[in-house]
């Protein structure tokens, strides 16, 4: 087996996408710009307003790796019907290695109903369908042993077997001396999970932490970011990956504090949904191609500036020839 750039294990999802009010996200009790799991499907297809379009948190960084030109491969779990036929085909349009065997149970496909008010922030109330049967039995070894950098969602910890999941595959990419990078994914999702995390954190089984301001605040339950970052340099003498929106990111590396500015090119924000994941996509192509640590920051805030100029997480066009005519990668 060649040799992959990035692995990533996650949800496999597809977005019903909705844009609405403030006024609905009141009226009907939805936490705005969190994720909440809910138990039974709600089929909205038929919103007339509803876009569909594959998803998920990691399957969208794997898109958006592929996009770059990465040698990328996913795993995660679908159910033999018309939305898994859905998931499937677009990862591999994109390019994505998907050989994850389907569910064959009666149960659906996981979907995402993501409204998205004017302001462009999305609310996501998740079924996770099949993809919630993920197990470790559905985990080839040898794609961990082969991948640069395996990466994990954190919302992986929301499955029955994700903590067993997480765990086999850090340790197995630890034995082959590779990568482990991780989102906290959402502050809903570290409330759930608060103590795993931390302890993947301060074990130094996270190589790569990936987060958003909101998010890592919420990890150690303080109210500033100067307090989360000192948190974090205690706990972590890893790579930490912080976005803050308009104000840029932070980068952290053996203790050291990079501040990274914002992509400018932003003209209106119409749904936040992948920001996060085209991010994580942009450092990371970076990252793997041994780029220095401000240069794959730069790729993750310009992958991140374009997606949420747009309604759904997959772009259309190809981010490898739009990072080129920004001259932030060379053309070879």
């Amino acid at each position: 087996m060649s040799r992959i750039h990035v692995l990533a294990i996650g949800n496999a999802l597809v977005d019903i996408i909705i844009p609405i009010d403030d006024k609905f996200i009141i009226n009907n009790d939805i936490i705005k710009g969190g994720m909440t799991l809910i138990e039974n499907q709600q089929d909205l297809f038929n919103h007339k307003k509803a876009i569909i379009s594959s998803g998920g948190s990691a399957a969208n960084t794997i898109a958006a790796l592929a996009n770059f030109g990465s040698k990328t491969s996913f795993i995660g779990k679908i159910a033999e019907d018309s939305l898994g036929h859905l998931f499937s085909n677009d990862l591999q349009k994109e390019g994505v290695s998907y050989n994850t065997p389907p569910l064959l149970e009666k149960i659906d496909t996981g979907r995402s109903i993501i409204f998205i008010t004017p302001d462009g922030e999305r609310s996501m109330n998740t079924y996770l369908g099949a993809s919630a049967q993920l197990n470790p039995k559905d985990i080839p070894v040898n794609q961990i042993e082969n991948a640069q950098v395996t990466y994990l969602e954190g919302y992986l910890f929301d499955l029955y077997h994700g903590k067993e999941i997480i765990f086999l595959t850090a340790q197995t990419a630890h034995q082959h001396e590779n990568i482990i990078a991780m989102s906290l994914s959402d502050t809903l999702c570290i409330q759930r999970s608060r103590k795993d995390f931390l302890h993947l954190i301060r074990n130094n089984i996270v190589d790569i932490l990936f987060a958003n301001e909101k998010e890592i605040m919420s990890l150690y339950k303080v109210h500033s970011i100067e307090s989360a970052l000192q948190a974090i340099r205690q706990d972590s003498h890893n790579i930490v990956c912080i976005t803050r929106a308009e104000k840029g990111a932070i980068i952290i590396q053996k203790q050291k504090i990079i501040n990274i500015p914002p992509f400018s090119c932003i003209n209106s924000i119409l749904d936040s949904t992948g920001a996060g994941d085209l991010y994580t996509a942009g450092f990371l192509y970076g990252y793997t191609h041994n780029f220095p640590l401000e240069l794959s920051a730069k790729l993750g805030a310009f992958a991140g500036s374009l997606v949420i100029q747009q309604i759904g997480s997959r772009l259309k066009y190809s981010l490898r020839d739009a990072a080129i005519q920004k001259g932030l990668i060379e053309s070879h």
